[in-house]
């Protein structure tokens, strides 16, 4: 039978590595937006840097989808 204690103990940890790992794709997908942004576009308003660095992975994924087909940054 296992240990309740640590039974607990293996579930916070998954749960702190699924977060992280959440962490480390929303991050990936911010530097990524933001290099195809940079390439295409070049300097960024601070606003569009600060809407991308608040932006969620549902959002990112969205503005990602996007930043490959607007003709300006307006559109985006």
């Amino acid at each position: 039978m296992a240990n309740p204690l640590q039974t607990l103990l293996d579930e916070r940890m998954a749960e702190a590595e699924n977060r992280g790992e959440m962490r480390g794709e929303i991050k990936g997908k911010r530097e990524a937006l933001l290099a195809i942004l940079h390439t295409r576009f070049g300097t960024l308003p601070e606003t569009l840097e600060q809407r991308i660095a608040m932006a969620d992975a549902d959002q990112l994924n969205a503005l990602v989808g996007r930043a490959a087909i607007v003709t300006n940054l307006a559109d985006l």
